[in-house]
């Protein structure tokens, strides 16, 4: 996982943890406890849900199999990168849209 990003039941302990004061030190237990109130809600099939939508989001595609856009559900089309000239598929909404999907 990234920096800062945590699962839900670990955010209230992650936000705890922090050290670098952002909020009010009289805050950051009412924040975790609404936190962790809210993850208490949440099913399980919408987490795994949410799991695989993320990883159909980011997952690779085969050069052909021109995807949609996975923020905007536009069309994409095949680009080259100018750094290293890799393809991958490009929202035909640039630069309005950024989404991206690369090519396996």
């Amino acid at each position: 996982m990234p920096d800062g990003v945590v699962y839900s039941r670990r955010a209230a302990d992650y936000i705890r943890s922090c050290n670098t004061p952002r909020i009010k030190a009289s805050q950051v237990d009412e924040l975790a406890d609404a936190i962790a109130e809210w993850q208490g809600t949440v099913s399980e099939e919408r987490k795994s849900s949410h799991v695989a939508n993320l990883r159909k989001r980011h997952s690779a595609v085969k050069e052909g199999d021109a995807p949609v856009c996975p923020y905007c559900g536009g069309r994409m089309v095949l680009r080259t990168r100018k750094k290293d000239g890799a393809k991958f598929y490009g929202c035909e909404s640039y630069p309005a849209c950024r989404g991206i999907v690369n090519i396996a």
